[in-house]
């Protein structure tokens, strides 16, 4: 039986690579105990869709809703983000009834709960900012806990993601740091809305960001990834700089022995790329922000929606 302060809330969500579901007892400060997970990936490319795959997806989405029906929950959330905003946009598409599609503004404000559950949700009136790092985009969301809602809020984004980041990561060579600088100078009127302010603190999100957080509290390049450890992991920027300095000297000596440092998995060939491309990408916007030191949450949007639910928020 759950305690009288939880709350059993139920999400399939559904993004732009994977569906997932959660079903997970709530507190009011963002702990959670999951009951059930689970997750699959469609395969859908967002710029190659028809009638055909579309109904796929949703055929797929249903199972899980069905699922998601068997678990008595208080609170249940059926949601799409990218994706689902461009099937929205096509002409002539249903979107099932059970399924909200999110504004990227609504997005947004879940990334920053995302990454406001490391603090518990009783640190009221400070402002935290979260750098969502993406496959096409990265979005920037600045706003303070009041200890009841969040106020203030001020979200951009910046039209730079892992895919674009690696892209010019395996062209530039010896000059990407050069070429993300000057991209990251076409937003300067939007990251400029974001800095750093006195009692203020950022919070990284995304693949690339608790990547570096598990190879700075891992026991070795055999141990098995746990998420929960790279919660609230700081790191010092110069400690960015300086992995990605040592990786990029082995690589040079030896590639296969720097691939396997940051995932030895065969599966993983493209994380070298993505991690050693990201870093020096969130290093740059972090210090354009006006911060020296950053933290990672390993929770996303999923978790960020559930908190806001149990706090009456949503």
């Amino acid at each position: 039986m759950n305690s009288p302060d939880t709350m059993r809330i139920g999400i399939v969500e559904v993004g732009s690579r994977s569906i997932r579901l959660m079903v997970a007892n709530f507190k009011p400060d963002g702990s959670f105990k999951a009951d059930r997970t689970g997750s699959g990936m469609h395969r859908i490319d967002i710029n190659q869709l028809d009638a055909g795959v579309i109904t796929t997806l949703w055929s797929e989405v249903d199972k899980y809703y069905q699922e998601l029906k068997r678990f008595n929950c208080d609170r249940v959330m059926v949601y799409g983000t990218a994706l689902c905003r461009r099937i929205a946009s096509l002409p002539g598409q249903q979107i099932p009834i059970y399924l909200h599609v999110l504004s990227p503004e609504e997005e947004a404000v879940a990334s920053w709960a995302a990454g406001f559950i490391c603090v518990r949700g009783e640190n009221s009136d400070r402002r935290y900012t979260i750098i969502d790092q993406g496959g096409g985009s990265t979005e920037i969301t600045t706003a303070t806990w009041t200890g009841n809602t969040i106020e203030k809020v001020r979200y951009d984004s910046i039209e730079i993601g892992n895919e674009r980041i690696m892209d010019i990561f395996s062209r530039a060579g010896a000059t990407y740091a050069k070429t993300i600088h000057g991209l990251l100078e076409e937003y300067d009127d939007k990251i400029i809305r974001h800095k750093s302010v006195e009692r203020s603190q950022v919070y990284l999100l995304g693949s690339v960001a608790t990547k570096i957080a598990w190879l700075k509290v891992r026991k070795g390049i055999d141990d098995f990834y746990k998420p929960y450890l790279v919660n609230d992991v700081k790191l010092n920027v110069r400690e960015i700089y300086d992995l990605h300095a040592s990786i990029l000297k082995i690589f040079r000596r030896d590639p296969e022995q720097a691939r396997a440092l940051i995932d030895a998995r065969l599966s993983a060939e493209d994380e070298f790329a993505r991690v050693m491309s990201g870093s020096v990408f969130l290093m740059m916007v972090a210090l354009k922000l006006g911060y020296q030191e950053v933290s990672v949450s390993g929770y996303g949007v999923r978790h960020g929606m559930a908190f806001l639910a149990r706090r009456g928020v949503i």
